[in-house]
C-alpha cells in the first residue's frame, strides 16, 4: 500500500513538470538545442545534456545519430531535479502532444507532412520471348506525401507515406522490326507505405502496397497484342537519408510482388516481382534532382522482364 502511494506521488510530480516537445530541425543537435533554449551547464554527469538523454531514454551513442523530425522532450530548466520519465510516461507525453497536431484531413497541410510534386522522364525496354520493345519517351507526374508525425509503437516510431501518379508512354518500337510499333495507354499508380525507425537503426523500413493500371503485351497467333491490366502489389521498402557535401541525399530501395492481377480486355494472367532504386539530391531547400532505375521480372507471361532507367525532378511544396 505504501509503495503504491509512493509511486502515485512520484507520477504526479513527474507530470506536474512543464515539458516542451521539440521536433529536431535539419542539422540541429541536442546540445545546440539546449544551448539555444538557455540550459546551462550542458556537459558533465547529471548536467542538462545527460539529464535530457536520460529523460528521452537515449544513450550518448544514440545522441550522435538522432536526426531531423525526431521528437525530444525538454524539461523545465527551472527545476533543480529532473526525474527520469518511465517508458510508458514518455510514450504518453509524445502521443498527447501529437493529438494537438492536424494533418491533411483537417483541410490544410500540416508541418508534419512534406508534400512533393515530382516530374520524371525515363526509358524502358520490354524483353519478350523472341524480341524486345523499346519505349524511349515516358513522362511521369506524381504527388508524394511524406508523413512526419513520428507515431509511436513501443520503441518504434513510424510514419505513413503515400503517392499518386500518372505516366504517359511514347511509341514502343520492336527491336527486330523498327517499322512495327505499339501504342501504350497511360499508367496510373496509387501507393502507400509504412516506414518505421529507431534511433539505433540507420535506415527506415517497412511494408508497402500499390495499386496499378497499365498496358502489357501478350502473344496471340504469333502476333503481339496489348491488354489493359489492373494489379495489386505488396512489398518492402527501405529508406536512408544522409548529408553529402552540405546537401541532403535520399535513397529509396523498394521490392514488390504482385498479389492480384486482372486483365480488362484479354485473358492475360501472370505474376511479377519488381525491384526499384531511387536516389535524390537536394539542390536547394525546395528542389531535388533524382536518378531512378528498376527491373520487373515476369512469370507465366510472354514478357520476360522490363528494365527502366530515368531521372526525376521534385519540388517541395511545403
Amino acid at each position: 500500500m505504501k509503495i503504491g502511494f509512493f509511486l502515485f506521488i512520484l507520477s504526479v510530480n513527474v507530470f506536474a513538470q512543464n515539458y516542451e516537445i521539440h521536433i529536431l530541425e535539419k542539422g540541429e543537435t541536442l546540445s545546440e538545442l539546449l544551448h539555444k533554449k538557455g540550459y546551462s551547464p550542458l556537459y558533465g554527469k547529471d548536467q542538462w545534456v545527460d539529464r535530457t538523454l536520460k529523460m528521452n531514454h537515449l544513450s550518448s551513442e544514440q545522441d550522435k545519430v538522432i536526426r531531423k523530425d525526431f521528437p525530444i522532450i525538454l524539461p523545465d530548466k527551472n527545476e533543480k531535479i529532473t526525474n527520469k520519465i518511465s517508458p510508458n510516461e514518455y510514450v504518453q507525453i509524445i502521443r498527447d502532444d501529437y493529438k494537438k497536431r492536424y494533418g491533411l484531413l483537417s483541410g490544410k497541410i500540416s508541418k508534419h507532412q512534406d508534400l512533393f510534386f515530382e516530374f520524371g522522364y525515363s526509358q524502358k525496354a520490354i524483353s519478350l520471348q523472341d524480341t524486345k520493345v523499346n519505349i524511349n519517351e515516358n513522362f511521369a507526374l506524381k504527388l508524394n506525401i511524406d508523413g512526419k508525425n513520428n507515431y509511436l509503437y513501443q520503441q518504434f516510431r513510424y510514419n505513413l507515406n503515400g503517392s499518386v501518379g500518372i505516366t504517359s508512354h511514347g511509341v514502343g518500337r520492336f527491336e527486330n522490326n523498327e517499322i512495327r510499333t505499339v501504342n501504350f495507354q497511360p499508367t496510373y499508380i496509387a501507393q502507400t507505405n509504412l516506414l518505421l525507425n529507431t534511433p539505433t537503426i540507420p535506415v527506415n523500413f517497412g511494408p508497402s502496397f500499390k495499386l496499378e493500371e497499365s498496358t502489357s503485351l501478350y502473344n496471340e497467333n504469333d502476333q503481339y497484342q496489348t491488354s489493359r491490366d489492373r494489379l495489386a502489389w505488396i512489398g518492402f521498402k527501405m529508406n536512408k537519408n544522409f548529408i553529402l557535401n552540405n546537401s541532403y541525399v535520399f535513397a529509396d530501395l523498394n521490392y514488390e510482388k504482385s498479389i492480384m492481377q486482372s486483365s480488362i480486355n484479354a485473358n492475360n494472367e501472370f505474376t511479377a516481382s519488381s525491384l526499384n532504386f531511387d536516389l535524390k539530391l537536394s539542390l536547394t531547400e525546395h528542389y531535388l534532382l533524382g536518378l531512378q532505375t528498376g527491373t520487373t521480372q515476369y512469370a507465366q507471361s510472354d514478357i520476360k522482364n522490363e528494365q527502366m532507367i530515368g531521372m526525376n525532378f521534385s519540388y517541395l511544396i511545403k
